[in-house]
Formats: structure tokens, C-alpha cells, sequence
């Protein structure tokens, strides 16, 4: 089973209660900005493009059983991801780069484990954060 929900927080709820009941789920994601709809009026995965929602469907996640601490909390403060000025915009930048969605720091560090996300992996991700942050 993938779930798939919309970027908000209502979708995230649905998320967490299929994941608690259904072991074995994978996840995908879009951005809030994919899901806008016309003039913004709404949100929600019917309005992403067809080629976002092939995209999302390619980079599933399947939840590990036993999640190992591969990024530390230590890691994502040092980066500016939690607890300082922009941290809220360098999160959503590393959720679009990863595609996980976005998530306040204590859901940024559950999902990385989560999903086992590799040092690599988040340290490429974080390339694409922080590109051009030292001429803002």
C-alpha cells in the first residue's frame, strides 16, 4: 500500500493513523506548492500535475521496523534546521530535495530515520538547501 496524501495537515493526520495500523506502507509525497490549485484556493493532490504525481509515485519510501539513527538531532541544529532564522524555509527546501514533504524538526528527524534516509543522501539534499544562501 502507498499512501499518498495531500501536503497538509489533514492528510498528514490520515498518514500517521493508516501507517500506526498498517505495517509494511510506503509513502509518497508532493510539495504544498505542487498541490496548489488554481489562484490557491485549495490544496490537495488532484491539483498536481500528472508528471509531479509520476514523479512522487517513483520516489516512494517504505517505513523501516527498526529505524537506526543515522542523521542525529546534533546534525539537523547544526544545519539550521531546527531552532534558528530560516530554519522553517531550509526544512522545506531539504523536504522538496528529498521528497518527504514537509515537517517541523522533530517529524524532519522522525521521518529521516523513518525512512533510513543515508548521510549521503541528506548531505547532497542539504548541497541543494543551502545553494546560493550565502549571497541572500
Amino acid at each position: 500500500m502507498i499512501i499518498f496524501t495531500d501536503p497538509d495537515f489533514p492528510g498528514e493526520r490520515i498518514r500517521k493513523i493508516i501507517s500506526k495500523r498498517v505495517s509494511g506502507c510506503k509513502h509518497a509525497f508532493i510539495t504544498r506548492s505542487e498541490g496548489r490549485g488554481r489562484e490557491n484556493e485549495s490544496l490537495g493532490i488532484e491539483h498536481a500535475a500528472p508528471e509531479v504525481i509520476r514523479a512522487a509515485l517513483q520516489k516512494v519510501y517504505t517505513a523501516a521496523d527498526e529505524p537506526e539513527e543515522r542523521i542525529s538531532m546534533q546534525l539537523l541544529r547544526d544545519c539550521g534546521l531546527t531552532g534558528g532564522p530560516g530554519a522553517r524555509r531550509r526544512r522545506e527546501k531539504l523536504g522538496e530535495a528529498l521528497k518527504i514533504g514537509y515537517t517541523n524538526g522533530k517529524q524532519l528527524y522522525k521521518r529521516l530515520r523513518m525512512f533510513q534516509i543515508k548521510p549521503e543522501e541528506f548531505s547532497r539534499a542539504m548541497s541543494i538547501v543551502t545553494q546560493g544562501e550565502s549571497d541572500e
